[in-house]
């Protein structure tokens, strides 16, 4: 299952690492639905090579996953964990604000 991770480098934000299950599970649901890469990658607005690069590292920012999640109707994050992240985000932003 996918985890989340909050980056700060060069900006906060919230970047989802899948698993190796989890891509499989993305591309085959991508296959079944008859979908081709650039089609995927247009649906969540990124384009193709940005996409393979962001899989190949096994991250993407987590809008983009909830975007994929939405368009193939899978759920690699669930909402507590969305939740969470970004009330730790939130946080994060606070603390470098007022430092």
């Amino acid at each position: 299952m996918a985890y989340l991770t909050i980056k700060s480098t060069p900006v906060m934000h919230i970047r989802a690492v899948l698993s190796e299950e989890d891509q499989a599970t993305l591309f085959n649901a991508a296959k079944e639905q008859g979908l081709t890469s650039k089609q995927l990658a247009d649906s969540v607005g990124i384009n193709r090579t940005y996409m393979y690069g962001a899989l190949s590292c096994k991250q993407l920012e987590l809008t983009k996953v909830l975007k994929l999640q939405k368009v193939l109707g899978l759920e690699f994050i669930k909402d507590d964990d969305i939740r969470i992240a970004s009330t730790v985000l939130g946080a994060k932003i606070l603390e470098a604000v007022y430092e």
